[in-house]
């Protein structure tokens, strides 16, 4: 799209030697630079062992209409994946993370229509880690206890992942979830009450170590929240854009189930202390369902006193009113500023960009 003009931009397409690509590239800002992790198969066959980090570029002949794929790196798995789709890669100055999920077959078959009547996100351990500096990569493995649902998952969303100064880890922290959350978003399973615990592990905070270390292909991953917070399912988290790869940073966005028993989807806002693992604030009203927030920063402050000094953007379903509202929650409090009536129903949305006059765009997470 025309960030100018949030046009569409007629026949536009990404060129990318696969049948998928990931959902979310991996923006550096200061960059300028997008990454993308996709499988890179040596033949048209969606059934491949070869994994690739790719750089997205624009065309050089001037034509405005898509971009290209440049392959960087490229790793061999142990044994091809069916459809690889690694859903949301991170970035730090030195790193590009990519967890290594894919579609697994699926037994029995279910009632389901198209792909997923028979196949579904297989929970796997494998990630793909690159070196920015060389362009080289490590194929990695995550180990976790089984409360957390093991070292294998499905990565549902990373966001800010970090370099840790003092020890050279990179920190990554996730949305866990399972082989089922797919399934939540058919018909049948939003008519019934909402499993949470069977769509989401809790969400976690991963240790990649560094290349030179003595155990340089095994992650940790450990709880990510404390106390009566640590199982709690949340999901599109988002933070403030000029804080990405900040080990400092404090403060993340989510939605979430204000109960697990009842809420049939996400209807809580939550402000959660990154370091501290706690929600500080929260939000909801009777009846209102959210969708993903974006956060607008007010200003180009990197100090922390003003890291929550923005706003977060959001769709609200109310279904007393069979209405959607475009609201507007200050970042500080989590309290709603203001809210546009947008003329009828608007489906439940997942991703976005938000752009500020005469800027680049900020992703995302």
């Amino acid at each position: 799209m025309d960030p100018e003009t949030l046009e569409t931009i007629v026949d536009a397409k990404v060129n990318v030697p696969s049948l998928v690509l990931n959902a979310h590239p991996a923006c550096d800002r200061s960059t300028q630079q997008c990454y993308v992790q996709h499988p890179c198969p040596k033949s048209s066959s969606p059934l491949s062992d070869q994994a690739c980090i790719s750089l997205l570029t624009t065309p050089e002949d001037g034509n405005d209409r898509g971009l290209n794929t440049t392959i960087l790196s490229r790793i061999t798995l142990p044994k091809a994946k069916i459809i690889q789709h690694s859903h949301s890669p991170c970035v730090t100055p030195h790193y590009v993370i990519s967890k290594l999920d894919a579609f697994t077959p699926r037994s029995p078959l279910n009632l389901h229509g198209g792909l997923l009547k028979y196949l579904h996100q297989g929970e796997d351990s494998a990630w793909m880690v690159m070196d920015r500096r060389s362009n080289t990569s490590r194929l990695m493995q995550s180990t976790a206890s089984a409360a957390l649902g093991g070292g294998a998952f499905v990565n549902n969303h990373f966001w800010n992942c970090f370099e840790d100064a003092a020890t050279g880890d990179i920190v990554v922290e996730a949305v866990a979830a399972t082989e089922d959350y797919l399934d939540s978003y058919f018909e049948r399973s939003l008519d019934k009450p909402t499993d949470w615990a069977k769509i989401f592990h809790p969400p976690i905070r991963c240790r990649i170590p560094s290349a030179t270390s003595t155990n340089s292909t095994a992650i940790l991953c450990t709880p990510l929240l404390t106390g009566a917070n640590a199982s709690l399912p949340f999901d599109y988290p988002t933070f403030n854009p000029l804080f990405k790869m900040d080990a400092d940073y404090r403060f993340y966005y989510g939605i979430a189930p204000s109960n697990t028993s009842s809420s049939r989807w996400f209807d809580l806002a939550v402000k959660v202390d990154a370091k501290a693992g706690r929600v500080e604030r929260s939000w909801s009203s009777p009846g209102v369902y959210l969708t993903e927030f974006d956060f607008v920063p007010r200003t180009n402050s990197t100090s922390p006193e003003d890291e929550d000094d923005g706003v977060l953007l959001t769709v609200l379903y109310n279904t007393t009113s069979d209405t959607s509202t475009f609201g507007v929650f200050d970042a500080k409090t989590l309290n709603p500023v203001a809210s546009y009536d947008m003329g009828g129903v608007v489906p439940f949305h997942a991703h976005g960009i938000s752009c500020r006059r005469g800027e680049a765009c900020f992703t995302n997470p």
